[in-house]
């Protein structure tokens, strides 16, 4: 029987780890939800197609054969999308179960120093590891460390120093237990680590991290390979590929290229593309202005890759100069506001509320609280005004003052 100092707070932990099961099961709605929307749009163009068929009507009249080779190649493009999709599916699908398996075995956890916590704390450990790795870019390292401890190669030793002696594995497993303290049940404890198949792959999105670093590179390497609708930084990717081909003097590819990409852009960026166009008259070796700024290729490509790091963190806040965030380089006029006018928003799934006299998430620990003139601010925020203030709260905003009680809890959903 544990003791009350020695009893594992389960509640405490799965609390924690809400969105290690929410982000899987999040993508899986979404996909679920993607997959249903293209069925419905190509069964009923399907649909509409065979009754155009059965009744002649359209390009089916004059070639019937060949509007039945059609349907068949669109049935089978179809048969191949769904597979595509349903592989999506499964793979959010054993992602999820695979992380409620892994709390799950909490339940049969009784007390702090048990082995079978020290077993699951490494593992908890190896995916925070991760994760830290994953954020800070080092999308190899973070490889590594998942591929590395999948099942099997975790009893190759992967991830233990080079040595396959039995105390390499105690030291390296020792290393990375967290909450043991007998040093009695090292053996034990290292033994379960070794063996407990931990399957880190799926407790992070590696692919996500991996698709980002490949658009990264794209831009460094010069490769223009993605489309941003609506953007000046598709037409500006463009433009630099275009001024690329005649820095070469491969004039013919660069006139090639700009009437296939660039006269698309003629209705919104003729000046720009005129002005570009103009190279082909010019050297790379010219002196003259702005023909020589447009052949600095590396600050040209330095603040493309900007202007695509910028985008994610473009929100609807950053259009209204009441909402700006002095720590927010998009809300900066002038500067880098202005390279980030012409962007599209980053695609955040999921909202998160700053407090804008703290900076810190506002969430259920630290709920929003809205004054009488509908501004939202943390209870963090509001009660360390108060204490300073004699229990009233100004609003940096407007400047009224209104007493704590006079501010309504908002509830997130």
């Amino acid at each position: 029987m544990a003791s009350e100092k020695n009893k594992l707070a389960v509640d405490g932990i799965l609390g924690l780890e809400t969105s290690f099961v929410k982000v899987p099961f999040e993508q899986f709605k979404r996909a679920n939800k993607k997959a249903q929307k293209h069925i419905e749009k190509e069964l009923g163009n399907l649909a509409s197609a065979i009754s155009d068929l059965a009744k002649g009507k359209g390009s089916a009249a004059k070639d019937p054969l060949k509007a039945i080779d059609s349907l068949t190649d669109k049935l089978k493009k179809l048969k191949r999308k769904l597979k595509e999709l349903r592989e999506e599916e499964a793979l959010y699908t054993d992602k999820t179960q695979a992380r409620l398996r892994h709390l799950q075995t909490l339940s049969h956890i009784k007390a702090l120093d048990s082995p079978a916590y020290a077993s699951w704390s490494h593992t908890r450990l190896n995916r925070l590891l991760l994760d830290y790795l994953l954020r800070q870019g080092f999308l190899e390292s973070a490889t590594m460390l998942a591929k590395g401890s999948v099942g099997e190669h975790e009893s190759n030793g992967a991830l233990l120093p080079s040595s396959s002696s039995s105390d390499a594995v105690d030291s390296y497993a020792i290393g990375g237990l967290v909450g043991s303290t007998l040093a009695g049940q090292k053996a034990e404890a290292a033994t379960a680590v070794a063996d407990e198949p931990q399957q880190l792959e799926k407790y992070a999105d590696l692919e996500f991290f991996t698709q980002a670093r490949k658009i990264e590179q794209a831009l460094q390497a010069r490769r223009c390979t993605r489309r941003w609708l609506g953007s000046t930084l598709e037409f500006n990717l463009r433009l630099q590929e275009f001024i690329d081909l005649v820095t070469k003097r491969d004039l013919t590819a660069a006139v090639t290229y700009a009437k296939q990409h660039l006269t698309g852009f003629s209705d919104t960026n003729l000046p720009q593309i005129q002005q570009a166009v103009t190279l082909l008259a010019f050297p790379p070796t010219t002196t003259c202005e702005p023909y020589r700024t447009l052949y600095d290729a590396p600050a040209r490509w330095s603040a493309l890759l900007t202007q695509f790091r910028l985008s994610g963190l473009k929100t609807a806040q950053c259009a209204h100069a009441s909402d700006r965030n002095p720590n927010c380089p998009v809300c900066v006029p002038g500067t880098y506001g202005e390279l980030a006018k012409g962007l599209p928003m980053g695609h955040h799934a999921n909202s998160s509320y700053v407090c804008r006299i703290t900076g810190a998430l506002m969430n259920e620990d630290n709920p929003p609280m809205a004054t009488p003139d509908g501004y939202v601010y943390s209870h963090k925020a509001v009660q360390d005004m108060a204490v300073k203030n004699h229990g009233q709260f100004r609003c940096p905003r407007t400047g009224s003052v209104y007493s704590v009680g006079a501010l309504k809890k908002l509830y997130l959903t």
